[in-house]
C-alpha cells in the first residue's frame, strides 16, 4: 500500500504539469514505559507516519525560467482515497 501511495502522488504531480516530484515515506515507531508512584504502567506503542513532498513547476517570467517549489504532506490516515 504504501508504495501504492507514493506512485499516486507522483503520478498525480505529473498530471498537474510538475517537471520535477518526489515524495518520501517516513515511519517512525517507539515504545515508552513509565513508572507512577513506584507503579509499571502499561507500556506505550508509537506509530507515526507521513509522507514528504517536493514539486517543482517552473514558469517564465519576462523571459526567466523560474522555479517554484510546492510541498504538502498527507494526513496520518494516509489512505489513497485521501486527495
Amino acid at each position: 500500500m504504501n508504495e501504492d501511495l507514493l506512485t499516486m502522488v507522483l503520478d498525480t504531480a505529473q498530471k498537474l504539469g510538475a517537471e520535477y516530484a518526489e515524495a518520501r515515506l517516513h515511519v517512525t515507531r517507539g515504545t515508552g514505559c513509565m513508572l507512577r508512584n513506584g507503579v509499571l504502567e502499561p507500556p506505550v506503542l508509537q506509530d507515526a507516519r507521513g509522507i514528504g513532498i517536493r514539486i517543482v513547476h517552473f514558469c517564465h517570467i519576462q523571459g526567466k525560467k523560474m522555479g517554484k517549489v510546492v510541498g504538502g504532506q498527507y494526513p496520518k490516515s494516509m489512505s489513497c482515497d485521501a486527495r
